[in-house]
């Protein structure tokens, strides 16, 4: 065998120790690169209901510290003195939670269908704590995937509407 015919031989032997190597990792590689792409995904945000924009509306960008609407990843809270949200329209969430140290009311208005899904079917979809108000005007669906927690205050509802929980 002459020189070139080695250095070819450790070459390849080389090469075939490094993609043997490869090969081994590439599960965990694949398992970490999967998981960087996922992250985003399951990070849900904390939507704070500011009333920076029309005051009121669950639908206008303005009025959410984080920007933006609440989608089916964000968790809401509605905490601010004196503060009256009206839900025009279908919504999703994460999760709601309605005052604790200041009076807060969450409207929701009639025909309105509304989708609340925690991560897990033991955590709080609604939470209505202290100084909070919840009031269904008229007939609508509100499908909680979660569990209801109250303190203090009675949900306020009427005959036509329909709350699910699953």
């Amino acid at each position: 065998m002459g020189n070139k015919e080695q250095e070819l031989s450790v070459v390849e032997s080389v090469l075939r120790r490094t993609k043997k190597a490869w090969l081994a990792r590439l599960p965990i590689l694949a398992v970490l690169a999967l998981a960087f792409a996922l992250a985003p995904l399951a990070q849900a945000d904390q939507k704070v209901f500011s009333g920076t924009g029309d005051g009121t509306s669950w639908h206008d960008a303005s009025n959410w510290f984080t920007g933006g609407i609440p989608s089916a990843i964000d968790g809401v809270t509605i905490n601010k003195s004196n503060l009256a949200v009206i839900v025009p329209d279908d919504f999703i969430a994460q999760s709601i939670i309605v005052a604790g140290k200041a009076v807060s009311n969450l409207t929701i208005e009639p025909f309105v269908y509304g989708t609340i899904t925690p991560p897990t079917p033991s955590d709080p979809a609604l939470y209505i704590r202290k100084d909070g108000t919840v009031v269904l005007s008229g007939a609508g669906i509100i499908v909680m995937k979660g569990s209801f927690k109250n303190s203090e205050e009675q949900l306020a509802t009427e005959s036509s509407v329909m709350i699910l929980l699953q």
